[in-house]
């Protein structure tokens, strides 16, 4: 029965270290699409434009960073702003859920998710910072952080060194 649960239920019931790399890289490009979707979305509410910022772009690190992970930002944003932003972050699977959950359920859950992201930058600079760090434990952060997909088209050490670059960023904006 165990094996029929995993395939059925996938990443839901699979513990992270126990997922294949064609199960981890499956789930990467779903959410780094569910990313652009939700990123679309909000720069069409926002600016009026129909596509989101570039992977690993400017645009795209001061939304993730300078609004989606700021807490007074969570606070004070819009039902389907909200649902952008677990999107883009991961913590739903789409942004297109009814607005009626957000003040119950999405709005704490995001709420929540910043104060990790806020203690997690903490930890990871009294440990030595993104140079003490493996290169998987910095591909994980960076895909909490929303970055997923900064290093597309980019392999081993070049992608390594992106991520790196991106979490130093991170790192510094606060």
């Amino acid at each position: 029965m165990t094996p029929l649960a995993v395939l059925a239920l996938g990443n839901a019931v699979t513990p992270f270290t126990c997922r294949v790399p064609a199960q981890i890289k499956k789930a990467r490009v779903q959410r780094a699409a569910r990313k652009r979707a939700a990123l679309a979305a909000h720069q069409a509410q926002a600016q009026g434009s129909v596509t989101g910022p570039a992977p690993g772009s400017d645009a795209e690190f001061e939304l993730l960073a300078s609004e989606f992970a700021q807490p007074r930002w969570v606070e004070r944003a819009s039902a389907q702003e909200i649902l952008q932003a677990c999107a883009a972050l991961g913590l739903v699977r789409t942004h297109t859920r009814p607005p009626a959950l957000v003040s119950w359920l999405y709005r704490p859950r995001l709420r929540r998710f910043v104060e990790y992201l806020a203690l997690d930058d903490e930890l990871i600079r009294q440990g030595g910072g993104v140079p003490a760090m493996e290169a998987v434990e910095v591909r994980i952060a960076v895909e909490e952080r929303g970055g997923v997909g900064v290093a597309d088209g980019k392999e081993g050490w070049e992608a390594e060194r992106e991520e790196r670059r991106w979490l130093e960023r991170w790192l510094e904006r606060a």
